[in-house]
């Protein structure tokens, strides 16, 4: 598949210097979320920003709030601005296909221009039109809702047993409809094609049908035709790649109960019949009950046939259209479907995943929050080498929150880079803070965040690691058939279904841990792309799927499997190959009982139980790399250790033999010491520091009379180690364990401490008493978000959300819904403040289209609106305010706010300390020390800044040992600084949280610890009473009932244990 090469140094020889200094090809590119009235200056820079973090490029990503009109000229020159100030720079441009999510509506344009275009679904219900009980439309959807605006395509006679299993069925004509109502033993259902519903996520327009290539080829017609006029000089040199974000059709749905008065949905189009029956041979409409509800003992051909149609339907209109686009324009297609994690999502949004990566130069995935979705990373990882692809792509980090840290940046970066990622998509960099955007799935990846200085470290990590997991070809020698297509035969109603449902997704879920933490790496096989991989002609005792040839192929309790499928490993499996039936032995081939066939396959077959010793006595001859854990003098080593459930790994091979492996500790809480890793072969072994770059030698064994090299590594707490393997020149060395650093002594710095800030502290004022223009104050106080709802309510103004019009469709401003709004903030003081700041959003600004008009008092008298300086965020502004005594102080605070103006916290900014008791603060002086403890009970509940403790050195007993270290074991932030008389050390962020000191150590003054802040304090969901949060997106901000509370829920801050200095 020709296009941009996106790694072209990997086919050349390795060169440490490129290893040392990766350039922008090898570098992550966050999604750039553009959401406010953009601005060049703006803009350009934050490119200056991205580029001082380490980022290789970034992806132009139109997101909720954008104001400047998507894809007009406006838009489009800085487009082309940002491509031209990039590639100056040394970075990439990445586009982005689509207005907010999910692609090919061009927000909404498509389908307004024109109609037929809508997305469609098929609604099966008991309720003709104009019957149908009242429901409440779910706030978000795709679609699946009735909607009564569609035609009638067929009406049908179901009966069902007394298990809710469908015993027959009939598609009624006109003139039997009456006489089945009238018959007990049925029930009638009516089918309807319907559009999709329209939605304000779509700016009032609706989602595109992706099943209807026509359609998609307006989608071209209104992006990437546009992109390319205006930036197609660029294609495949600044611009590799067009990112595609979430495609899906409109989601299947499945009764919960057999006997039912719900209503169920699937995807459909307008000549689905049509192509249906040119493909099988016959009407589905005649078959639609199948689809619907399960027969007992017997799996449904035509529910497989409309299953397996839908999908390449989908993925022929949607991804092999716009791959084909992408390839004659010397562009490629990037980004990551909908859905792709199990085998009921993909099901219900994608059909299959694994097909839609055909089109892909480099598949991609999406990895939400910090979960470890093996799934999803190896079918991506599988298709990309079969497919001879030069990696995958991972949009990664999204909602994990402001308190991430680097260590959480690493650990899941590691994981996926041992299932074959080598593109961090890193979710999201903002361009404004405004409004609802700061609760856009934070943290922000940016300047907002006060650790971004730092965040080149990470960054360089994987761009070192991709400079060796881009080269070469996978080592890999089992590959397994995935099993999705078995569980679309058990896709019925619940009631009958959901047993098989959970054995296929509890063995699908084993199986994927039995072999990665096994350190049995492989490959799934998609039965649909099988056959365009595969030439059962040529097949030998090496399963070829493309560029891969596997020893062992894995049959997981399968019930189904294809002809072509069957044929091939038949054929394999004849000819000596491994093919092993694992659990359930398939009964069925092409949805048919096919017992001699399947009789011929298990002869030739191993056949074991679904169990994880059966599968590793079978794969044993196709072991790469073992490991065992042989610390006798560490208790918790032998206790715990014995079981390998923690290291994944990745290997590569060069085309002169030589090797690379990459290994990692996906254990958050435990070390691994002195693990004994077995590699077969005869190797040398040199390691790559891809932290700080450089080589670095180690010990080890290489014994040819066996056939393997042994080495001993400590895994840290999610720590990695990358090899380069080259074949043994000699016979034999001697590898030795790793002996622990001798701790002669250490010592625990006292307390307390000075410390400095490096922003002003922030009283947060996030309660208000209200008024509208015609009425009176409000007798209580309200938080600010709460105040928010209660006041569009009050005035008729649209609540202001996740779906809401985007800014920019919105041509006449003057025309929205306004109300002028009175806010009363009240605190107070125990001390005097001479200088002080209200950090405020809603002064006027050239990124806001919208004049909120703010008026601002305190204590009575006006405070003249003039910036003074940005707090956090460009578009967060400081204004001045007037010095005030010790007391009661009241702000009052009246803005004009619409659909697009919300009510925002505000923030009193100063030199000066916060008591918080309960709901309460109170300015009080900032303490003059700190205790080794949570700063966000010393004085500083709201601070997100970086805090630097200054803790004097000069008088230390300096423990004994040749070298020192600093131990900052337990700290909370995303990373820490060591300074000495202010001259930089170096930083510590992961495990074991320690670095050596310098010689001049002992001649310091100062130790200087700074302790990088997070933002979680001051913007975070401080009042969801659901901590640990796991999904932060802006809902968390507006809990409700027992999830909420008045209460400020802080996270910890600072050094909450002792620094210890170490001599050794």
């Amino acid at each position: 598949m020709p296009g941009a090469k996106f790694y072209p140094q990997s086919t050349e020889g390795f060169s440490l210097e490129l290893f040392n200094n990766p350039p922008a090809d090898y570098r992550g590119a966050p999604l750039w979320s553009w959401n406010n009235k953009l601005n060049k200056e703006q803009l350009l820079y934050e490119i200056d920003v991205m580029k001082e973090m380490g980022f290789g490029g970034y992806h132009i990503h139109a997101r909720a709030g954008l104001d400047t009109k998507y894809m007009g000229d406006e838009f489009m020159d800085l487009v082309q601005d940002c491509v031209e100030d990039g590639k100056e720079r040394g970075m990439l441009t990445y586009l982005y296909d689509e207005d907010r999510w999910p692609s090919g509506s061009c927000g909404g344009a498509v389908v307004k221009a024109n109609p037929e275009f809508r997305a469609k679904h098929l609604l099966m219900t008991k309720f003709p039109y104009g019957e149908a009980p009242d429901t409440e439309p779910p706030a978000f959807t795709l679609g699946s809702i009735r909607m009564e605006n569609g035609k009638l395509v067929g009406v049908y006679s179901v009966e069902l047993d007394k298990a809710g299993f469908l015993k027959k069925y009939t598609k009624l004509a006109d003139n039997e409809v009456a006489a089945a109502k009238g018959d007990p033993a049925v029930s009638v259902w009516y089918a309807y094609l319907e559009y999709d519903a329209p939605s304000m996520f779509f700016n009032g327009s609706s989602y595109v049908d992706t099943l209807n290539k026509t359609a998609i080829d307006a989608f071209i017609q209104s992006t990437h035709e546009k992109y390319y006029s205006k930036v197609g000089n660029e294609f495949g040199k600044a611009i590799k790649s067009i990112f595609t974000d979430e495609p899906q059709f409109s989601h299947k749905s499945a009764f919960e109960k057999a006997d039912t008065q719900e209503e169920a949905f699937l995807p459909w189009t307008t000549d689905l019949e049509d192509t249906f029956k040119d493909k099988y041979g016959y009407s589905l409409l005649q078959k639609v009950p199948e689809l619907f509800w399960d027969i007992r003992d017997n799996a449904s051909k035509p529910r497989y046939h409309y299953h397996d149609h839908v999908c390449e339907r989908f993925n022929e209109a949607f991804v092999d259209n716009i791959s084909a686009w992408c390839e004659d324009h010397g562009i490629s297609l990037a980004g990551h479907m909908m859905h792709e994690e199990d085998l009921l999502t993909q099901t219900e949004a994608l059909g299959e995943a694994m097909r839609s990566y055909r089109a892909f130069p480099l598949p991609g995935i999406d990895m939400l929050q910090d979960k470890h979705e093996y799934h999803t990373a190896k079918q991506a990882q599988s298709v990309s080498h079969q497919y001879n692809r030069e990696g995958v792509l991972c949009e990664a980090y999204g909602v994990t929150d402001w308190n991430y840290t680097f260590q959480g940046h690493k650990s899941q970066g590691d994981w996926l880079a041992a299932l074959g990622v080598t593109m961090r998509s890193h979710h999201l960099t903002w361009v404004s803070m405004r409004g609802q955007s700061k609760r856009d799935f934070p943290a922000c990846i940016g300047y907002q965040s006060p650790w971004y200085k730092e965040y080149s470290l990470v960054e360089s990590h994987y761009a070192r690691l991709n400079t060796a997991l881009t080269r070469g070809k996978a080592v890999i020698k089992i590959g397994v058939i995935h099993p999705i297509e078995n569980y679309w035969l058990a896709y019925g109603p619940w009631q009958t279904s959901v047993a098989e449902r959970q054995h296929r997704m509890e063995n699908f879920d084993a199986l994927i841990k039995w072999l990665l933490y096994g350190l049995l790496d492989f490959d799934y096989i998609s039965e649909s792309l099988l056959p365009d991989l595969n030439d059962l002609d040529k097949i030998s005792n090496k399963f070829e799927v493309g560029s891969m040839a596997y020893d062992a192929i894995i049959v997981p309790s399968a019930k189904n499997l294809r002809k072509t499928t069957y044929d091939r490993l038949l054929k394999f499996a004849s000819n000596g190959g491994k093919v092993i039936i694992m659990g359930e032995t398939p009964s069925l081939v092409e949805v048919t009982p096919e017992p001699e066939l399947i009789s011929k396959l298990v002869a030739e077959s191993e056949s074991i139980p679904f169990n994880y010793k059966a599968l590793h006595d079978s794969l044993l001859p196709f072991r790469e790399v073992g490991l065992e854990f042989v610390n006798p003098k560490d208790p918790l080593c032998l206790l715990y250790s014995r079981y390998k459930e923690n290291i994944l790994y990745n290997m590569r091979e060069e085309s002169d033999g030589s090797r690379w492996l990459f290994m990692c500790n996906t254990d958050k809480v435990q070390q691994r010491p002195n693990a004994l890793i077995t590699l077969k072969g005869t190797w040398d072994l040199t390691g790559l520091d891809t932290l700080n770059g450089g080589e670095f030698d180690l010990a080890y064994t290489v014994d040819a009379e066996r056939n393997v090299t042994e080495f001993y590594h400590t895994f840290h707490i999610l720590g990695s180690l990358l090899l380069r393997l080259i074949p043994a020149k000699s016979a034999k060395y001697e590898a030795a364990e790793i002996v622990p650093r001798k701790q002669i002594s250490e010592l625990m710095l006292a307390e307390p401490v000075g410390f400095s800030l490096e922003d002003p502290n922030p009283l947060l004022l996030d309660r208000a008493f209200h008024k509208l223009p015609d009425g009176t104050w409000s007798e209580t106080d309200e938080e600010i978000r709460r105040l928010d709802n209660i006041l569009r309510n009050e005035s008729g103004i649209p609540k202001h959300g996740f779906s809401t019009i985007q800014p920019y469709c919105v041509e006449d401003k003057k025309t929205l819904p306004s109300k002028r709004v009175y806010l009363r903030f009240e605190f107070n003081s125990e001390i005097d403040v001479a200088k002080s700041h209200l950090a405020t959003e809603h002064h006027s600004s050239p990124h806001f289209s919208f004049d909120s008009q703010l008026q601002l008092k305190f204590d009575g008298e006006d405070v003249e609106i003039k910036e003074d300086g940005f707090f956090v965020d460009w578009d967060i502004a400081k204004v001045k305010l007037p010095a005030f005594k010790a007391g009661h102080h009241v702000i009052e605070y009246s803005v004009i706010f619409n659909d697009f103006v919300t009510l925002e916290w505000l923030y009193i900014l100063g030199d000066f300390g916060v008591s918080l008791t309960g709901k309460f603060a109170t300015i009080v002086d900032l303490p003059k020390t700190l205790a080794i403890g949570d700063y966000a009970l010393q004085g500083l509940p709201f601070y997100g800044g970086n805090l630097i403790y200054n803790i004097p050195v000069a008088d230390l007993k300096i423990p004994e040992g040749k070298k020192h270290f600093l131990r900052v074991a337990e700290f909370k932030g995303p990373v820490v600084e060591i300074s000495l008389d202010d001259k930089r050390v170096g930083v510590i962020a992961f495990d074991p949280f320690e670095i050596e000191l310098p010689e001049s150590f002992q001649n310091s003054n100062i130790l200087q610890i700074k302790v990088y802040g997070d933002r979680e304090n001051t913007f975070g969901s401080l009042h969801n009473n659901n901590p640990p949060y796991p999904w932060c997106w802006p809902g968390a901000w507006s809990e409700t009932g027992d999830r909420w509370t008045y209460l400020y829920r802080l996270g910890q801050k600072g050094l909450v244990n002792h620094p210890q200095i170490i001599g050794a």
